[in-house]
């Protein structure tokens, strides 16, 4: 992937990106890469995070 797809994560929807969100189709990837530099990451750093202040429909 990109540097500009990175990039596009941290984005607002509105300018065209995802609002902080990493597709699901990259985690994998991302994952691999993580293990092979021995880079302490899990598939729960991935999870949404919902803001205790918001309402949850």
């Amino acid at each position: 992937m990109s540097v500009h797809t990175v990039m596009r994560w941290r984005m607002p929807k509105e300018k065209g990106g995802t609002g902080g969100v990493v597709p699901h189709w990259h985690i994998p990837a991302i994952l691999a890469a993580a293990r092979e530099r021995d880079i302490d990451v899990g598939p729960l750093d991935f999870a949404p995070v919902i803001d205790a202040g918001s309402e949850v429909a």
